[in-house]
């Protein structure tokens, strides 16, 4: 997977939370609102159409045609793609993302704030779980 930094995948994950039933955000650096992400797992991009849902009980991750393509280890971290492989983690404690090779490719703050590999400020993540915006490092867009 190319390293293309937190946000370019976190901001897959949330849309529009100013519209009733959005529980978490996802904002550029520059301010704009670009995702959303529902109660009951279902997610947004930013023209409000539903790109994936992720199963906030076991973790599964779907695309838009309902396929499961990965799956988060909400007990530590571990994400995995749809042939089960290891493809990355979250740190649950403090935010750090890493991939397969055990690089780290970013950070989310307690705050919320997205960091890329670099450590400059990408975007903020607003109302979600870490490991929920984590996933979005590994997913993308769910297309």
């Amino acid at each position: 997977m190319k390293k293309i930094g937190i946000f370019a995948l976190v901001l897959m994950i949330l849309l529009l939370t100013a519209q009733a039933g959005f529980t978490g955000e996802i904002y550029s650096a520059s301010g704009s609102q670009v995702g959303g992400i529902a109660s009951d797992g279902r997610i947004f991009n930013s023209r409000n159409s539903q790109i994936g849902k992720i199963n906030l009980s076991d973790g599964r991750i779907f695309n838009s045609l309902n396929s499961q393509i990965g799956k988060i280890d909400l007990s530590d971290g571990r994400i995995f793609n749809s042939r089960n492989s290891q493809i990355g983690k979250i740190n649950l404690s403090d935010g750090r993302v890493f991939d397969s090779r055990n690089s780290q490719i970013g950070k989310i703050d307690s705050s919320g704030t997205v960091y890329g590999s670099n450590n400059a400020s990408i975007g903020r993540a607003n109302g979600i779980p870490r490991a929920c915006a984590a996933v979005f490092f590994f997913f993308g867009t769910l297309q």
